[in-house]
């Protein structure tokens, strides 16, 4: 069956990814979108990985040499050999669903004024699901967004030929960072789709520290440098409301940060955006002072119940509180043996089908998994305490348990 003139050009850099590059084609060829080219840049590669791009038999690839390897050069050189007015990206070692390029160039032809369109992607090493990172879909916020930190995957974007070039394209004297740099200058015609279409493999365990990661951190620095000396400064007016908002901030007053992050969509300025790290940080520090909390509550529940010779425990609950302890069930070192929930029989978390109350026997154990409704749940408990079930509290705890607990965390810089 003939395809007609593509509308979308894929472009696929390669250096020296022979074993991986005959998946991310194959991702790429199997797309819903039929009326595509792709074309493989070989980026200085070797033997391999030029004999896998030329052994794939589909008259839509088009492969391209370069000589050196250049990152920047091979996707210019793209953008220029395109034959399509829409270029989507592609790395070698990641994959994407079959309806990725259609909902992305349907999200192009609706919003006309964007230049660049990414989406929520996912991280995952050895087939494991790390992350799951979802940009700002409105254009404004990510525009000041990305001031700060850089969400958007490289593969995963969709660029409008035309504006791109225009805007200079990829900037060849970096040899990192090429791609922030872009949406930088690109600034508020860069958009995102809301949708899981990009699934990026980690080369390494995440955390593990290599020279390369330190190298595109300085790039990145560098590229974020020279846009915060493009931004400009607040006026007199909006250092006013800023001065009140950061005062509500300093409050913990409700709806401040929406209001912050509205004057930053209307004017994005240096000050306004120092304010919002700012209270970005503090938001974080308290987050992860509440996990640490919640780690070691969990970590002295276990100790407990495995005191009096529980192995497994059941939880009670079916929300966020479960789905957490699920994932630091070895703070706890106990078997799950079971998720039951008044409400939320017959749902799956986690991999779990969710029980009714009645489903746990006597002599059994259970933990009581919710920090805003405890109260509520041991309340409900009520029956299995009287058929002889263990129920333990995470929070809020008899006296004598409270204030041994509190010693323990006071040990740990927390706090009950």
């Amino acid at each position: 069956m003939a395809i007609g003139p593509p509308r979308v050009s894929v472009a696929l850099p390669v250096h020296r990814d022979g074993e991986v590059l005959l998946r991310a084609a194959a991702c790429v060829l199997a797309q819903s979108v039929r009326e595509l080219e792709l074309l493989i840049i070989l980026n200085g590669s070797d033997d391999a990985t030029r004999r896998a791009a030329r052994m794939i038999g589909d008259p839509r690839v088009r492969v391209i040499e370069l000589e050196h390897a250049s990152l920047a050069a091979a996707l210019n050189v793209a953008l220029r050999e395109s034959r399509a007015p829409l270029v989507a990206r592609m790395d070698a070692d990641d994959e994407c669903p079959p309806h990725r390029l259609a909902r992305q160039v349907m999200l192009a032809s609706e919003r006309p004024e964007l230049a660049a369109i990414g989406c929520a992607w996912e991280q995952r090493f050895e087939g494991r699901l790390v992350a799951t990172i979802r940009p700002d879909t409105r254009a404004p916020r990510l525009a000041w967004k990305l001031l700060h930190r850089n969400e958007l995957a490289h593969g995963s974007m969709l660029l409008r030929r035309e504006p791109v070039l225009l805007a200079g394209g990829y900037d060849e004297r970096r040899s990192r960072a090429q791609d922030y740099d872009l949406w930088l200058r690109l600034a508020a015609r860069v958009g995102a789709s809301p949708e899981v279409l990009y699934t990026h493999h980690l080369k390494r365990a995440p955390g593990a520290a290599f020279s390369a990661g330190e190298a595109q951190s300085e790039h990145a620095a560098q590229a974020q440098m020279e846009a915060w000396a493009r931004l400009p400064r607040a006026t007199h007016e909006d250092r006013e409301l800023l001065a009140m908002i950061v005062s509500r901030l300093n409050l913990a007053r409700a709806g401040a940060m929406e209001e912050l992050e509205t004057l930053l969509d209307r004017a994005a300025s240096v000050e306004a955006l120092a304010a919002w790290i700012s209270a970005k940080e503090s938001e974080a520090s308290a987050r992860s002072r509440v996990a640490l909390t919640r780690a070691a509550l969990l970590t002295l529940a276990g100790q407990r119940l495995r005191a009096e010779g529980h192995s497994s425990v059941w939880l009670y609950g079916a929300g966020a509180h479960t789905a957490w302890v699920m994932d630091h069930a070895a703070h706890l070192g106990m078997e799950i043996a079971g998720i039951v929930d008044d409400h939320a029989p017959g749902r799956a978390l986690a991999g779990i089908i969710v029980q009714k109350p009645s489903a746990v026997a006597e002599g059994a154990c259970v933990l009581l998994s919710s920090d805003a409704h405890e109260d509520k749940l041991w309340n409900a408990s009520a029956e299995l305490r009287a058929r002889g079930v263990r129920v333990e509290r995470l929070y809020h705890l008899p006296i004598e348990r409270a204030e041994s607990t509190e010693i323990v965390l006071k040990e740990r810089g927390l706090c009950l």
